[in-house]
């Protein structure tokens, strides 16, 4: 009698636990499910208890759970039951605590139960876990994976892992260049999740977090704002916060795109930190999205710490982006190789940044015909994705290598456009840039009034940014052509001649000054003696002191 008393009582505990788990109330939740553990040992009760530990950011209890109700399945012979805690366990070990090998174990060891058996909707979470586990590295793998997950849960109405994986599918296809293909299915598994077809809140999150990865590496960021925007919502109307920390790293990227710096970095470091501590293998994205944060403010120790903190590979290419930055194309060229590499062939989507990083770095190192195989390959996945911010990168890398090819009436075409689509996708620091290096077309053209406009309006757009180097950079080139020169105004001096003397006070020979304005020696020696005649002097080191004491380069 005592103990039926003891089974109802057990039995009322967990139903009252299950209740709780539903309105996502895991703190009343976890205690119910303590309490009913207290009466009776079972699997339900265990598996419970999992699921609000993991919700309340106890992956250890959650873990410790799940692996005595793994054992109470087998022992009941509950095989389908026990497959599928493996499974969540693979996800725990992989995706939580990035110990692959424990992972690996964990999700074989799932599917060794399930193979003989006959098919149920609860195999297809199997090759959907799996499939995360490559998202970053294979998408031929994630696309083979999350299809088969895809198509069995179909056949057994299982709706919220089904949408999951059409989603996965999408971001796959989008990884190899599919775009199209991949956006009808990311639009079909999001609109479900937001629609209120779903009910699990992971499968929810993870549908809108597969559509922003995916925006992100199309660099499709208006589109990417806006779905960062629906997820931080439905993570805080269901209480999914590791979940909100690693949308706020996307949300932080996209607004560090689009120029909002101040937003992006309070994301980008909330979210660092908050992952560091909730998902330790999901930081290294965050601190590497941080750290070029950092290096575009003109920062050089903060993401170099951040950098040597992260191990996503991501980071591999911020470092790139980094030693490009501080005038090391060698370094910067072991980086984005090394970046490729990682890559592999099967994520083309994703080689993008780093061809385009390559084309300034291989014509740093004079390999004028490296920097074309880039620009090529780099010209094969705008064409295929065509998003403004993609087609911007081709032209910018098409005009570096005719500026440097010296045909600079392609070269100021190229730049042209890429300021063009830069000011439609609203991408303000890329656009300064792209006016930068349009500033020097013309200026080597001999227009420098034109050049000057240029170099004034991306100096402003680095200000109004907080794009510290830049910003000096810009100032640089406004002095060369002139823009701060009304005391060179009084001297008589055109904007073509302080740019002269402003590279000869570098250091720079006759022939240096012409391959740096692209004319010839003749030209150059023709701009230095009206230089010589406007200043009274009659030498290189007189013109360079007079031009000091009169504060012409200033």
């Amino acid at each position: 009698m005592g103990s039926t008393g003891t089974s109802i009582d057990a039995a009322e505990a967990l139903a009252s636990a299950g209740s709780a788990l539903g309105r996502r109330a895991w703190a009343e939740a976890r205690r119910l499910y303590a309490s009913a553990l207290a009466l009776e040992e079972s699997a339900a009760a265990l598996e419970g208890l999992a699921v609000a530990s993991w919700w309340l950011d106890d992956v250890d209890a959650a873990i410790a759970a799940r692996e005595r109700a793994f054992v109470l399945r087998r022992e009941r012979a509950q095989t389908v039951e026990a497959a599928r805690v493996a499974g969540l366990l693979a996800w725990d070990y992989g995706a939580i605590r990035g110990t692959n090998a424990v992972a690996n174990g964990w999700l074989q060891r799932a599917r060794r139960l399930v193979e003989d058996l006959p098919p149920a909707a609860e195999r297809a979470w199997l090759p959907l876990i799996e499939a995360s586990f490559h998202i970053d590295t294979d998408a031929r793998a994630v696309l083979r994976l999350s299809t088969e997950a895809a198509e069995e849960a179909s056949r057994h109405g299982a709706i919220d892992i089904e949408m999951t994986a059409r989603t996965l599918q999408g971001l796959a296809l989008v990884s190899l260049g599919r775009v199209q293909e991949g956006t009808r299915l990311l639009d079909e598994g999001t609109a479900a999740a937001i629609a209120g077809e779903l009910h699990d809140p992971i499968a929810i999150g993870s549908c809108c977090c597969n559509m922003i990865i995916a925006c992100e590496r199309s660099r499709d960021f208006d589109r990417a704002g806006q779905w960062c925007e629906q997820l931080a919502a439905v993570c805080e109307r269901t209480g999914q916060r590791p979940l909100l920390a690693l949308c706020r790293a996307h949300h932080g990227t996209v607004l560090m795109m689009r120029g909002h710096w101040a937003e992006a970095e309070e994301m980008l470091a909330w979210a660092t930190d908050a992952l560091g501590i909730l998902r330790p293998p999901l930081a290294g994205y965050a601190r590497a999205r941080f750290a070029q944060l950092r290096i575009r403010q003109g920062s050089r120790r903060e993401p170099r710490a951040l950098l040597e903190q992260s191990t996503h590979l991501l980071a591999v290419l911020v470092s790139a982006e980094l030693a490009l930055d501080e005038d090391d194309p060698a370094a910067a060229h072991g980086h984005a190789e090394r970046y490729l590499r990682g890559l592999g062939s099967d994520q083309p989507i994703e080689s993008a940044a780093a061809l385009e990083l390559l084309v300034p770095i291989r014509i740093a190192l004079g390999d004028l015909s490296g920097a074309r195989e880039a620009h090529t390959r780099l010209a094969a996945i705008a064409e295929a994705v065509r998003t403004d911010q993609l087609r911007a990168a081709e032209r910018g890398a098409a005009g570096r290598i005719a500026f440097a090819d010296r045909d600079l009436d392609s070269a100021r075409r190229a730049f042209e456009d890429a300021i063009d689509l830069h000011a439609r996708s609203i991408a303000p620091y890329e656009l300064a840039h792209a006016r930068l290096e349009l500033a020097c077309t013309l200026a080597a053209q001999d227009r420098p009034t034109a050049a000057l406009e240029h170099a004034r309006d991306a100096r402003t757009e680095f200000q109004q940014l907080g794009a510290g180097r830049a910003v000096g950079r810009a100032d640089k080139l406004v002095t060369r052509l002139g823009g701060h020169g009304a005391a060179a105004a009084h001297a008589g001096m055109t904007p073509r001649e302080i740019e002269v003397l402003s590279l000869v006070a570098e250091g720079l020979s006759n022939r240096q000054v012409a391959e740096r304005l692209v004319v010839s020696e003749h030209t150059v020696h023709r701009h230095l003696a009206n230089i010589y005649a406007r200043l009274g002097v009659s030498s290189r080191a007189a013109a360079v002191a007079r031009a000091a004491e009169r504060n012409l380069l200033s």
